[in-house]
């Protein structure tokens, strides 16, 4: 049957397209021999009728080809796959677009959109080897601060609160030796390599070191700006790659992190403007069903977004789905009760 007919692969990584050059290093099989291999499997999906392996391999396929097409390809599978219910693989495809851009994963890497990783020249740093939790919420501090120093007592107030003198900056020692002991336990690199600081202040030494939200930041900025300048095009590109990035909000696991609070507005914020121009784009180009689902996808992360709500409802009632816009106006005519502000009209289609 077909499952005996599609060869299985490994599992590619979210964040870089080591899943497939391995094969190549490992000499068994090259990214040549492997492309026309998942597009019969493609084919043999289709014409069984199948959307969600569809869609599946179109991620692989996408974590191939890289560059522009890659980023298309991806970004198509994942709405696709929040149509089917596969949230998880979504999110996974919004990665692997984000990272068929082009982007290289060497030397420390930082993730804070939808939870904290840290990866070394591409392979995670294992829990294990941050000796302790401290140490981790520190660095997560000094990551999202993006190379601007913290001063010293700042952090040891956050860590530990009401303690001060030598037995707290000798623990903040420890703290800052244990991180240098996760992203560097062979000692190759100078001290300074990841984390600098003086007597007063560390900071993350972001010459070396990469943060996802950074990146989401730039790229959404740019994209917004080359919008502007009549470059709608490229703008709207560079726009789709930031959404991708977009997998979830600062330091998810953490959501009461009042440290963690400024950027996580601002990236949210920077979200929501993206997927209201996506959204906005996929409306004019006349692929209302894409525009919900952004809209959507802009109201899980914030349930309080009119633009979002108004830009749903709209989109639902031109792609045919009065029942789930009457339902969503609803929900939207309570949540701005919730705030005291009176609700818009129903939108028109």
């Amino acid at each position: 049957m077909l499952g005996s007919t599609i060869l299985t692969f490994p599992a590619p990584t979210a964040r870089s397209s080591r899943g497939w050059t391995a094969l190549e290093s490992a000499g068994s099989l090259t990214v040549a021999d492997v492309r026309p291999k998942v597009g019969n499997a493609r084919s043999l999906w289709s014409r069984v009728g199948s959307p969600l392996g569809v869609a599946r391999l179109d991620v692989d396929l996408a974590e191939i080809t890289q560059g522009a097409d890659g980023v298309a390809l991806a970004a198509s599978a994942a709405d696709a796959l929040d149509r089917l219910g596969a949230k998880r693989e979504a999110i996974r495809a919004r990665a692997v677009a984000a990272s068929a851009y082009g982007d290289a994963v060497t030397g420390v890497a930082v993730t804070v959109l939808g939870g904290f990783t840290v990866l070394d020249d591409g392979l995670p740093v294992p829990s294990s080897s941050w000796q302790s939790k401290v140490a981790r919420d520190l660095f997560k501090m000094l990551a999202i601060n993006r190379g601007r120093p913290i001063h010293r007592e700042v952090l040891i107030e956050r860590l530990w609160p009401g303690e001060f003198g030598e037995k707290a900056n000798n623990r903040l020692s420890v703290a800052l030796t244990a991180i240098r002991n996760a992203t560097d336990p062979g000692r190759l690199r100078p001290g300074d390599h990841v984390v600098i600081g003086d007597r007063d202040s560390v900071a993350l030494n972001v010459a070396n070191v990469s943060v996802d939200v950074d990146q989401f930041l730039a790229e959404g900025a740019r994209g917004q700006a080359l919008i502007r300048q009549g470059n709608r095009a490229q703008g709207l590109a560079l726009l789709r790659v930031a959404e991708a990035r977009y997998t979830g909000d600062v330091l998810e696991e953490q959501p009461y992190a009042d440290w963690a609070l400024p950027l996580r507005e601002e990236a949210l914020a920077m979200y929501l403007s993206i997927g209201g121009l996506l959204a906005g784009a996929d409306a004019a180009s006349g692929d209302h069903e894409s525009a919900a689902r952004r809209y959507l996808r802009m109201i899980e992360r914030d349930p309080y977004s009119e633009h979002a709500y108004l830009g749903a409802i709209a989109a639902l009632r031109t792609a045919g789905h009065h029942g789930s816009a009457q339902r969503l106006y609803a929900s939207y005519v309570a949540k701005m009760a919730d705030m005291d502000i009176e609700p818009a009209t129903f939108p028109a289609a």
